[in-house]
């Protein structure tokens, strides 16, 4: 699960060093080389702590960014009673997320495929679909997300790089980039 944590982190990061090493280093983290897997815990955290700095109280709302993929996934993990773990519901999540803000125009094509190749790279499946028959299961689950505000979920999309933005998404189009 902290792999799909550690991969968000790279897409949030302001530049792309977690990004590259996330890259350049996916055998030797999926090997649990000691050195990389320490060099990328250290990377990852500078990324949470940055977050964390600009909101310490999480008044401002920046804090919500560390939420990229997590409704999307959270819902996932439920209907999946919770076979489909933590990581692996993220990793997903901030799939549907690029995708998502490709649809709405905030994410570039460019992007969206830079991202999904990097997911790609680690054990996490972007193909899966939520099936027909569970797709409004599925809806009644992200609507109960514990992060919405004044009755509204907020998605976490990318824009770019270390851009992320909140925003409401139409239920059409949530309903699309899940199934």
């Amino acid at each position: 699960s902290g792999l799909g944590e550690v991969v968000k982190h790279a897409f949030l990061a302001t530049d792309d060093e977690l990004y590259t090493f996330m890259d350049e280093n996916c055998e030797a983290i999926l090997n649990r080389n000691l050195e990389a897997m320490s060099e990328m815990v250290k990377l990852s955290l500078f990324v949470k702590k940055h977050f964390i700095e600009l909101d310490p109280e999480e008044k401002k709302g920046i804090r919500s960014f560390l939420n990229l993929g997590h409704t999307f996934g959270h819902a996932l993990e439920t209907i999946s009673e919770y076979r489909v773990s933590h990581g692996e519901g993220v990793a997903w999540g901030m799939g549907r997320a690029f995708e998502a803000g490709l649809r709405c125009g905030y994410t570039s094509k460019e992007y969206l495929d830079k991202a999904n190749a990097l997911i790609a790279k680690y054990p996490f499946d972007l193909d899966y679909r939520v099936p027909p028959s569970m797709l409004d299961e599925y809806m009644v689950a992200i609507k109960s997300d514990k992060k919405k505000s004044a009755g509204s979920v907020k998605y976490v999309l990318i824009e770019d790089q270390g851009k992320p933005i909140l925003s409401i998404l139409p239920d059409d189009v949530v309903r699309s980039v899940v199934s």
